[in-house]
C-alpha cells in the first residue's frame, strides 16, 4: 500500500499519458461548442483510426438497431447517434482509451462500460422527463454518467495489483464500504482519484464536482441532484438489478425526482428488455 501522497503524486503524473493527446483535446474543447459542424467533429474523431471504428460500430450496433449499415463517422452522426452523443462519447472514449486495465486480475473493462453506457442513458432518459427550470442538462448528465466512475480506471491502471486487492476482498465480502477499502489498500480513494485528475485535466466542473461530491473526503461538496441520480442507477446497474430501481430512486431521492412512477417504471422496463444490446455495446467499448 502507497501512502496518500505518493499516491495522489502518482496519479497526479498521469497527466503526461498519450490520452491527452490532439484528438482528446481537440474533443474537450468541442464538448461546450453549441455550434459545432457534423463535418468538423467527423474530421477529428477519423484521425483516429481505432476510435473511428468504434463509433461506426456503435452506430451499427443492435441496440440502435439501423435498417443499412452506418459506413462512416458523419453517417453515424446523421442518422443514428446525434452530434452531441457523438461528441461526449467519443471523448469518453478517447479519455478512458489511455488506460491499461489488462495487468489488473479481477478488473473486466466491459462492465466497466456497462455501468458507464448503461447509467448514462439511463440518467439521461430520466432526466429528460423532468420538468422546470430547475431540470439538469440532459447531455451534460449524460457526459457524467459516462465518467463517473473514471477514478477506477485511474487505479487500475496506476495500482492494478493493490486494485486487485481491492476487488477479491469486494468479491469475498460485497457489502464492505468501498471508499474505506480503497484508501486501504491503495492509500487512495477512485473519488478521489477521478476529482483530482478531471480537476488537473480542466475537464467541465459539472463532472469535477459531481465525483467529488461523492467522496467522503473531508471538505468535499454536498452531493449534487445529478450525482446522487447517477449513483444510485449505477449501484442498482452493479448489483444486476436486484431490487426495483423505482425503489432505490425513491429511497435515495425522495419526491425530489419529480418523475410519475409510471414513467419511472416504464424507463426500468425498456432498460431490462435492451439489457442485452446494452451489454454487447459495453463489450465493443471494451475492445
Amino acid at each position: 500500500m502507497y501512502s496518500t501522497e505518493v499516491a495522489r503524486y502518482k496519479v497526479l503524473q498521469l497527466e503526461r499519458l498519450p490520452a491527452l493527446s490532439s484528438t482528446v483535446t481537440q474533443l474537450l474543447s468541442m464538448l461546450s461548442d453549441d455550434d459545432l459542424e457534423i463535418e468538423d467533429l467527423a474530421k477529428v474523431i477519423e484521425q483516429d483510426p481505432g476510435l473511428t471504428a468504434r463509433v461506426i460500430g456503435l452506430a451499427n450496433a443492435a441496440y440502435f438497431a439501423q435498417a443499412r449499415p452506418v459506413i462512416t463517422v458523419s453517417e453515424a452522426i446523421i442518422r443514428v447517434l446525434g452530434l452531441q452523443m457523438v461528441k461526449t462519447l467519443a471523448f469518453s472514449i478517447a479519455l478512458c482509451g489511455a488506460f491499461d486495465a489488462s495487468k489488473c486480475p479481477g478488473f473486466r473493462l466491459d462492465h466497466y462500460w456497462f455501468l458507464a453506457f448503461g447509467g448514462a442513458q439511463l440518467a439521461k432518459k430520466l432526466v429528460l422527463k423532468l420538468q422546470g427550470p430547475e431540470r439538469p442538462e440532459p447531455d451534460e448528465v449524460y457526459l457524467t454518467g459516462l465518467l463517473f466512475n473514471i477514478g477506477v480506471l485511474i487505479l487500475v491502471h496506476e495500482f492494478p495489483q493493490d486494485y486487485a486487492q481491492v476487488l477479491a476482498e469486494l468479491n469475498r465480502e460485497p457489502d464492505q464500504d468501498v471508499e474505506s477499502l480503497e484508501r486501504e489498500l491503495v492509500g487512495i480513494s477512485s473519488r478521489e482519484a477521478g476529482e483530482w485528475l478531471t480537476h488537473r485535466w480542466h475537464l467541465p466542473q459539472f463532472i469535477v464536482q459531481a465525483i467529488a461530491s461523492q467522496s467522503t473526503a473531508e471538505g468535499c461538496p454536498e452531493p449534487t441532484f445529478e450525482s446522487r441520480l447517477i449513483k444510485t442507477i449505477v449501484s442498482w446497474l452493479d448489483a444486476d438489478q436486484e431490487e426495483s430501481l423505482v425503489d432505490l430512486i425513491r429511497a435515495n431521492l425522495g419526491d425530489a425526482v419529480g418523475i410519475p412512477e409510471d414513467a419511472l417504471s416504464d424507463i426500468e422496463l425498456d432498460f431490462i428488455q435492451q439489457k442485452e444490446e446494452i451489454g454487447a455495446v459495453a463489450r465493443m467499448l471494451a475492445v
